[in-house]
């Protein structure tokens, strides 16, 4: 099976931060930084869809080309596994798209594996990179978009090598390092999660931190009794991108009947586009805080210059 990527150019799109800071490292120099960090403190850099609820594996291959990653990026899938028969029955795959992350040239080039296999996957993974690098990038003043690189490579020794030496491997995690392996490193769901899909922390996109986000808000929830005071954690940790928004149903789950009395305030404080909470000091400090939890104080490095 013949091989093709798809090619962006990283765009940059300056962001004011906090009290009227400007950004001090040019769009590609905190990208670089962000990259940087995340391949030599081993996966630091948490990548979630803003439409799922779990976060997606990566891992880097090595390579000795200096300014330039390979990376492995996995999710989890439904597949029909044919039985004796003509019976069938559902299991669980692991996919992974290889992605190149090439900083030698003026403008940093994304090369993300197109593979016929997994529908859409391209657009899946701009789509991943895109939604978890912003929420990083924000913290250094700057959006990131990718867009369709007009300036198409020619195949390069890196390529060459890839399809020689890794695209011909097995093609899911579970192949490739064996099932136990791939469950210890991806938050799985199974019968028992999927029936609580409408519970509380079916919201919370990185799985692996709700008890952290989940303790942070009770913490400071307790005690409020203004419909303001108590929604403002949820309201920040939907702007600060570790929670979808959430029911007033779902809210129940967890925190019990506080808001049954407030129903259009609570309708009104999960809307992350409303302005309520501009100019609220405590509502930008949980912002960063839930941050924090996630991205392991990446995006603290705008706060403090």
């Amino acid at each position: 099976m013949k091989t093709t990527f798809h090619y962006f150019d990283c765009q940059f799109i300056p962001e004011q931060l906090y009290l009227g800071e400007h950004c001090s490292l040019q769009g590609k120099e905190a990208l670089a930084r962000v990259m940087g960090e995340d391949f030599r403190l081993q996966q630091t850099l948490v990548l979630v869809h803003p439409r799922r609820h779990f976060a997606y594996y990566h891992e880097y291959v090595k390579s000795a080309l200096k300014d330039i990653y390979i990376i492995r990026i996995v999710n989890q899938r439904i597949i029909k596994k044919s039985l004796e028969n003509f019976h069938t029955k559902l299991e669980l795959d692991f996919p992974y798209l290889y992605v190149v992350a090439d900083f030698t040239g003026e403008v940093p080039q994304f090369s993300i594996e197109n593979w016929a296999e997994v529908a859409k996957s391209t657009e899946e993974v701009v789509s991943v990179l895109t939604y978890s690098l912003n929420i990083v990038l924000r913290g250094y003043g700057w959006k990131i978009k990718f867009v369709p690189s007009k300036k198409i490579p020619q195949e390069s020794k890196l390529l060459k090598m890839m399809k020689e030496k890794y695209l011909n491997m097995p093609r899911t995690m579970d192949e490739l390092y064996g099932k136990n392996y791939i469950e210890k490193l991806m938050p799985i769901k199974t019968e028992d999660t999927l029936k609580n899909t409408t519970g509380f922390r079916s919201a919370i996109i990185a799985e692996e931190y709700a008890d952290e986000i989940t303790t942070l808000l009770h913490k400071y929830m307790k005690g409020k009794s203004l419909p303001k005071d108590i929604m403002r954690p949820i309201h920040a940790a939907i702007v600060a991108g570790v929670m979808n928004n959430i029911t007033l149903n779902m809210f129940r789950t967890e925190f019990g009947n506080i808001m049954d009395k407030h129903i259009p305030s609570f309708s009104k404080y999960t809307n992350k586009y409303r302005h309520d909470y501009d100019n609220d000091a405590m509502h930008q400090m949980l912002i960063m805080e839930f941050r924090n939890i996630v991205f392991h104080n990446l995006s603290s490095v705008g706060m403090k210059r």
